[in-house]
């Protein structure tokens, strides 16, 4: 009898074990939680001051409203168990789902992963045709020299300026190719 039952205490306590560690490995295999939707904006580490923030978010406020194109710059400690790729999709999904800023597809999110060390810049669909031609070298010149110096603020800015004129160059080349576009409901062709 005692026998049996220190061979159903061992058990007990080899199941727990084994119940726990595979609960440990579930825990850290689950993807992190995605920040709450942003405005333009996102620093989870902490690296820019308010000043940095408000400075930042007030540049990508110019370039949507002299663009059209949504910018959201994100800063997060890491994006472990994921890659930066899967975690930048999930979170457009996301984002897509419950907010109706990304429905015209005129977007770009910019990721730092801190800890990583990885960027990643991700357009909208409709503007990849924009961007997709550019070399990763070409949008992020300099930037990884700034961020060794902790320098998020000016490497994010960077980002943030060089975007805007890639973006602000393509819709004029696009206007003088094709002027019929910048004709609105309502406006005759002696307007224009």
């Amino acid at each position: 009898m005692k026998r049996k039952l220190g061979v159903l205490v061992f058990s007990a306590f080899a199941s727990l074990a084994v119940a726990s560690a595979a609960g440990e490995d579930e825990a850290q295999e689950r993807p992190r939680d995605l920040p709450p939707l942003l405005r333009e904006v996102g620093d989870e580490p902490g690296v820019l001051s308010l000043a940095e923030g408000q400075a930042l978010s007030r540049r990508i406020s110019e370039i949507r409203h002299d663009t059209g194109v949504k910018m959201i710059a994100l800063v997060v400690v890491t994006v472990a168990p994921e890659s930066i790729e899967a975690y930048v999709q999930r979170l457009i999904n996301h984002w897509k789902r419950h907010s109706r800023e990304l429905d015209n597809d005129r977007f770009v999110f910019i990721v730092i992963a801190k800890n990583d060390r990885e960027i990643r810049i991700v357009p909208g669909p409709g503007l990849t045709w924009m961007l997709k031609p550019l070399s990763k070298r070409e949008l992020i010149e300099n930037v990884p020299d700034l961020l060794r110096k902790d320098q998020y603020f000016e490497a994010l800015l960077r980002i943030v300026n060089k975007l805007s004129q890639i973006i602000a160059d393509r819709q004029r080349a696009v206007r003088l190719e094709w002027p019929w576009q910048r004709w609105r409901v309502g406006e005759s062709s002696d307007d224009a």
